[in-house]
């Protein structure tokens, strides 16, 4: 089965949370993608983190972090914010689900792909009628 990880699901494998590290670590290469609107918030944290480091010490433990994100979202098929996507955005936004906008451009993302979701973040997600949420746990 091919499924898209939330970016709260990267978030929790880089902090050890035992219950994800297995799913990642147990799924095939093939399986799980991540989307570039993950990609965008991973680094935009690292980002945030590093312009409030206060010390050289936080900020080359921040940049270990980034090389740690760096080689895990490597190991995923990245699926693009695509034109088919924006377009299911608009529709979503337009319901007025009270989702942040980048959860409605995940959302779209996995509905235009026609792929289930896993996230921590369900309560928002299942404002999504349409999307399949996955869940392994």
């Amino acid at each position: 089965m091919q499924i898209i990880i939330d970016t709260n699901i990267i978030s929790d494998f880089l902090n050890g949370k035992e219950s994800i590290v297995k799913f990642i670590n147990g799924s095939k290469p093939d399986e799980l993608y991540i989307t570039t609107i993950t990609v965008l918030e991973s680094f935009g944290g690292w980002q945030s983190a590093l312009s409030k480091a206060k010390d050289i010490e936080r900020a080359a433990r921040i940049h270990q972090g980034i090389a740690l994100t760096t080689r895990l979202l490597g190991r995923f098929t990245v699926l693009e914010y695509s034109e088919e996507a924006m377009r299911v955005f608009e529709v979503l936004k337009n319901r007025k689900l009270n989702v942040s906008s980048n959860d409605l451009r995940i959302g779209a993302i996995a509905l235009a792909n026609g792929m289930p979701l896993a996230t921590q973040n369900r309560r928002d997600f299942e404002r999504i009628k349409e999307l399949t949420l996955y869940g392994w746990e």
